[in-house]
């Protein structure tokens, strides 16, 4: 390796620290707000995790062989670092014991860690009424809400909640819906229980419990579901969602 491959290859010190240090930023950012958040707090974390990988790769990259060893371990471990941070902050034995935010429809309340935003299906609502949709389409744990106004040919709420759970199911090749007869409550205004159902991830066939809860007011339903897709919820992540749930009756 000549002089100049050797000084250019120390000029890339920087960059491969930048690199390590950032993509920790990443991860985390990625696990805690979301892939497709974007914050103050989480661009801050990213963009100060790239200066502090470029500042100890430019501090570094001209002082030797066992300086840059050195570096390269310190950005490792701030990588790693992020990366058991994240998972511990994204755990249900940390999330389950923080305060939740209540989200609210018209007459339905629930606790859930996440933001709901309004979702535009054009094209796939009923012809028989009118449908607001909020969802949060994390793709380890999906959470839908269906609110109803039917106009005319009104099904009843059993029907209703069972067709939103199989239709979401159904799209993300979740198959075998079995309702938990030791969890289910039906009546012509409330329905709520504990669903299992399997669903393929790379190639393994894996069994997930879900949770749905329906409300009814004459021609006004409320429906809210949680559906784990790749990640189950643990025992304590679900009590405290169904624990969570409240229903408005005052008018």
């Amino acid at each position: 390796m000549d002089e100049k491959e050797k000084k250019y290859l120390n000029n890339l010190w920087p960059v491969l620290c930048l690199w390590i240090c950032s993509s920790g930023g990443m991860i985390f950012k990625s696990r805690v707000w979301e892939r497709n958040s974007v914050t103050l707090l989480s661009f801050i974390t990213v963009v100060g995790l790239a200066v502090l990988g470029a500042v100890i790769g430019l501090i570094t990259f001209k002082l030797g062989k066992k300086a840059k060893i050195a570096s390269l371990v310190i950005c490792l471990l701030i990588l790693t670092s992020m990366i058991t941070a994240s998972s511990y902050l994204t755990s249900d034995r940390y999330i389950v014991k923080k305060e939740w935010p209540v989200h609210e429809l018209d007459k339905i309340t629930f606790a859930y860690p996440s933001v709901l935003k309004e979702k535009n299906l054009k094209g796939q609502l009923p012809d028989n009424a009118d449908v607001k949709v909020l969802t949060n389409e994390n793709m380890n744990r999906y959470v839908a809400c269906y609110t109803y106004d039917f106009t005319r040919d009104k099904p009843t709420l059993e029907s209703c909640v069972g067709n939103a759970v199989t239709a979401i199911l159904t799209r993300y090749g979740s198959k075998t819906l079995v309702w938990d007869k030791d969890t289910t409550e039906v009546s012509p205004t409330l329905v709520k229980g504990r669903f299992t159902y399997t669903n393929k991830l790379r190639n393994k066939t894996l069994s997930h419990t879900g949770f749905a809860f329906g409300y009814a007011e004459g021609s006004h339903y409320e429906i809210v579901m949680f559906l784990p897709l790749r990640e189950q919820f643990s025992d304590d992540f679900m009590k405290k969602i169904e624990e969570s749930i409240k229903v408005r009756t005052e008018s």
